[in-house]
């Protein structure tokens, strides 16, 4: 998306392409972190979203997602393909002309004029003509910095997870840690070896890495050191926690990042 005039789409070369992890308390808080961190711009409320949807399955299973981003208070926007099976689904679309078309506004002109936050389009290869219009839509958001997706399980995820999340808590890595169990599910070799080597083992005032010797697999060990003795798993699946699990005082607050 940063050569000008390049389709902002992945192929199977998979060019110019990097990754992004990130922690949160369960899967739509690490998304939403993810699409944040690699530069993805979430859509404000007083900006519509586009759907530019090619393939029949995609625009299916893409139809109660659309209603949820409108129940959210979104203003929808359209192809006229997209928007005619949308309306079929009763989910409440505007339709709007393709880039290709003489009519007034088209997607273009809503897309250059900021009336559009977010734009998921997802190519439907069989189609020349939507395939040009495709590109258009997809290079005119970039060009103009609209949030754009092209994805089908990429907007499910998102949408999926603007859905569930209202505010992020700043938590630190130990606090993540706190949040899970250990883990068995490891090959039968893996296991033996961990409970081999687990037997006897004595509790150390060191650290975990400082206490690990060249002859002990130590993964179990570490991570119930890491996890916090007397945290209640209710107040675990709190989303909005009202303190840090790792400080001291259960008084101190997170800062929170607000979503929306």
């Amino acid at each position: 998306n940063r050569l000008q005039g390049a389709d902002p789409t992945l192929g199977v070369e998979m060019a110019s392409t990097g990754e992004v992890a990130c922690f949160g308390q369960d899967m739509h808080e690490a998304y939403l972190l993810s699409v944040m961190s690699a530069g993805l711009k979430l859509p404000p409320k007083d900006k519509g979203i586009l759907f530019a949807v090619g393939p029949l399955d995609a625009k299916e299973s893409l139809a109660p997602y659309a209603q949820t981003l409108s129940n959210m208070g979104f203003k929808l926007y359209g192809t006229e393909g997209t928007a005619k099976h949308f309306a079929e689904r009763e989910v409440a679309v505007e339709a709007l002309a393709k880039p290709s078309s003489s009519v007034h506004p088209n997607i273009k002109d809503m897309l250059s004029d900021g009336s559009i936050g977010l734009v998921i389009n997802i190519p439907d290869a069989l189609n020349r003509v939507d395939e040009s219009d495709g590109y258009r839509i997809r290079r005119t958001a970039v060009d103009f910095g609209v949030s754009l997706i092209t994805n089908e399980k990429g907007a499910i995820a998102l949408i999926s997870a603007l859905d569930n999340i209202k505010e992020i808590p700043c938590l630190s890595i130990q606090d993540y840690y706190a949040l899970g169990e250990a883990s068995l599910s490891y090959n039968k070799p893996t296991q033996r070896l961990i409970r081999s080597n687990l037997v006897g083992s004595t509790t150390s005032s060191q650290t975990p890495r400082a206490a690990r010797s060249a002859d002990q697999f130590d993964f179990l060990q570490s991570n119930k050191q890491v996890q916090k003795a007397n945290i209640e798993s209710s107040l675990l699946r709190k989303r909005a926690r009202t303190g840090s699990l790792s400080a001291p005082s259960t008084e101190q607050l997170p800062e929170m990042m607000q979503i929306q």
